[in-house]
């Protein structure tokens, strides 16, 4: 199952390329690409994003370069190392969502998963000799 992460955690992190990636000098669609990233590769810090409008249909991210000018990437899924991103401290929603659970609620969903296992341990205990 595909995680998600908040573009907000992802401000101030730095970005890896995942797949080949090519940089912009502007955040809209049949922008001529002005260099591009090649897998396994850091493409730079993330300063801030821009989410979809008219003429542009993906979320693109704004990177502060070394020199302090920006560039800017189209987010597609898949194109970017997340676990790079996790090692920075970045976490997933359902993450954060089990977090915030109560302890209790976390106690009873453990516990239901053990009481699985043991009733179907028990189960082919029981019928061992009838196969």
């Amino acid at each position: 199952m595909p995680s998600t992460i908040s573009a907000d955690q992802v401000i101030g992190k730095t970005l890896h390329a995942r797949t080949r990636v090519d940089v912009k000098k502007l955040p809209y669609d049949g922008q001529a690409t002005f260099y591009t990233v090649a897998p396994g590769n850091a493409i730079g810090l993330v300063y801030s994003y821009v989410e979809p409008t008219t003429g542009r249909k993906n979320l693109w991210w704004q990177i502060e370069k070394e020199d302090g000018s920006f560039v800017w990437v189209e987010h597609y899924p898949g194109r970017f190392d997340t676990t790079k991103l996790e090692q920075q401290g970045v976490t997933t929603l359902e993450d954060q969502a089990w977090q915030e659970k109560p302890l209790l609620q976390k106690a009873l969903t453990i516990g239901a998963y053990v009481l699985g296992g043991f009733a179907v341990i028990k189960l082919a205990q029981l019928n061992e000799g009838n196969w």
